[in-house]
């Protein structure tokens, strides 16, 4: 690694075999002064004022450890093309916990976005990378919401790294520093065995966190969270919102609002009826009812699944026999917006005391297009 006062030589081109001395380096970039011209330069004496900047993997591509200089290591070269490179171990920080198994070490370290950045530039054995990964992590580092929570970043015996750089480019793109396991001398050849698990679902998160029916109140809170954002169950900015419902914000979301469970318990009462729709589309139709009248909410629920002494034209028959005709459950977001509006007009209507010939939806279009009804408010 370049270190203030280490002596290093072009390996290539005008000024091959050029010697400079290193200034500083910050894990970026490597600021150096030229000291001797290449060969091509007559190995005349250069002005040595002059500081150069190359980002740090550019430089070690273009320079090679002069042999024998002062601060060199020896002569050997950081990086040398064909060969394997030694094993290199750092030492971990002060505030590391450190478990030594042979030469496999972990500590807990604080990764600043500078250190996150010089561990990129070494490369190493990782996945292709997403966009939307990465803007995700960096969110929720933004927010403060990332935990330490067991997953390491992991290092091989070499120092470069398989598995993390997700979190790693995450932090540089936040700007923040973040708490997280690290384990280092591991043998290259794992990378082929990492990654092949199932990630945690938002299901499974409610469930680690002692809920019951844990698929159906997480996607009854996804629901609530994007009408009470922006009064829609599908926004049209909806992948622009999924920072308002990660796994940490549907969570927290429950723990503040315990309707949400209610809600779906209701609906499972409901779907012994033989209706369709889904727990977690009606959980979050009797979330917004049960806010409005807790016990009216369990009456149209009552009535909703026996279907008992209603009239012909009732919104609850109606929406009832919607329920029974469509068995399918809704395809798409559309659908179920759909699905859940006509639920929240009968309510409306069967508050009002109001005969329905039919219900009907037709949500508001996108900008530009023609409009429609906008999704209704339970009262």
């Amino acid at each position: 690694m370049p270190v203030r006062g280490s002596r290093w030589l072009r390996k290539n081109g005008k000024h091959r075999d050029a010697e400079i001395e290193v200034t500083e380096s910050n894990g970026l970039s490597v600021m150096f002064k030229n000291v001797v011209g290449g060969a091509h330069m007559g190995n005349q004496k250069v002005d040595p004022s002059k500081v150069y900047t190359l980002p740090y993997e550019t430089f070690l591509r273009q320079y090679v450890v002069a042999a024998g200089a002062v601060g060199s290591g020896g002569g050997r070269s950081f990086r040398q093309v064909n060969l394997p490179k030694p094993p290199v171990y750092e030492a971990p920080p002060a505030n590391g916990k450190v478990a030594t198994v042979d030469e496999i070490t972990s500590a807990i370290e604080d990764v600043s976005p500078a250190q996150a950045q010089a561990w990129l530039n070494r490369g190493g054995h990782n996945r292709p990378t997403t966009k939307g990964r990465i803007s995700r992590y960096a969110r929720v580092m933004g927010r403060g919401e990332w935990r330490l929570n067991g997953e390491a970043i992991k290092f091989d015996r070499n120092g470069l790294i398989i598995d993390g750089k997700h979190r790693l480019l995450a932090c540089v793109e936040s700007g923040v520093t973040f708490r997280t396991l690290v384990i280092r001398g591991l043998e290259p050849e794992i990378f082929t065995v990492l990654d092949i698990g199932k990630n945690r679902t938002p299901g499974d998160i409610m469930g680690i966190a002692g809920y019951q029916n844990r698929v159906a109140v997480a996607s009854a809170a996804r629901g609530l969270i994007f009408i009470q954002a922006t009064g829609r169950y599908d926004p049209p900015t909806r992948r622009e919102l999924e920072p308002l419902v990660t796994h940490a914000a549907l969570l927290q979301y429950v723990q503040e609002h315990p309707e949400v469970v209610d809600g779906v318990l209701l609906a499972n009462h409901v779907r012994t009826g033989g209706l369709s729709g889904g727990s977690g589309l009606l959980g979050t139709l009797f979330t917004l009812l049960l806010r409005v009248d807790r016990d009216a909410a369990a009456d149209f629920a009552e009535a909703l699944k026996s279907g008992a002494n209603l009239d012909v034209d009732s919104p609850i028959l109606r929406y009832r026999n919607r329920l029974i005709t469509d068995q399918r459950l809704p395809s798409n977001q559309a659908s179920r917006e759909h699905l859940l509006a006509l639920g929240v007009k009968a309510w409306n209507f069967w508050r009002a005391g109001e005969q329905v010939g039919q219900l009907t939806f037709h949500a508001e279009r996108t900008s530009g297009r023609r409009g429609g009804e906008a999704f209704p408010v339970a009262v």
